[in-house]
């Protein structure tokens, strides 16, 4: 009933993750999201999520072939490197826009930071002015004040909230009363 609904998948074979979009797309969704963002041991490791970070031409090839593979939109979701020595949003969003991506969500961590420190949220600021697709900010959102800030300083197109809804399940619909002026 909600809408929009997004299906996110995470793999390392170009072929299987444009087969998945396919059946995915079956469903109904609003948009299929590749993840390059999971920092889980279990799928980085094995070179998905945020292990494709360290594979840039392998991401480049998903994101072709799953473009091809459905007809709506695609979104990425990605994590600002590998670690601090391997920072390459940049060169992320580029891959992103190349190959159709019609949104990219970055979390402003590396995948060896996992869910430890702070996200660097002044890189995904640059992120977003470099774009010309819109950049949705992710990380240490958990209040409706530090939704309001972010949107306000950075150029970004919204935020997407993770863990901070494990603690307050109710953090979207103040987010959003918040937006259209309602306590």
């Amino acid at each position: 009933e909600e809408r929009p609904l997004g299906i996110q998948r995470f793999g390392r074979d170009p072929e299987r993750m444009a087969y998945a979009a396919q059946v995915l797309e079956s469903l109904r969704p609003d948009y299929i999201e590749v993840n390059a963002g999971c920092p889980v041991p279990k799928v980085a490791g094995k070179g998905g999520g945020a292990g494709l970070l360290k594979d840039l031409p392998r991401l480049a090839k998903i994101l072709s072939e799953v473009k091809k593979a459905i007809a709506i939109p695609m979104t990425l979701k990605c994590r600002v490197g590998w670690n601090e020595n391997s920072i390459n949003v940049m060169e992320t969003l580029k891959i992103a826009e190349a190959e159709g991506a019609d949104m990219l969500t970055v979390h402003g961590r590396t995948r060896v930071q996992g869910y430890n420190g702070f996200a660097d949220w002044n890189l995904i600021g640059e992120v977003a002015a470099a774009a010309r697709i819109p950049v949705v900010g992710n990380g240490d959102v958990s209040s409706v004040q530090s939704a309001l800030e972010k949107l306000e300083k950075y150029a970004i197109s919204g935020v997407s909230i993770g863990r901070g809804a494990l603690h307050n399940p109710w953090l979207f619909g103040e987010i959003a009363d918040a937006l259209e002026g309602k306590p």
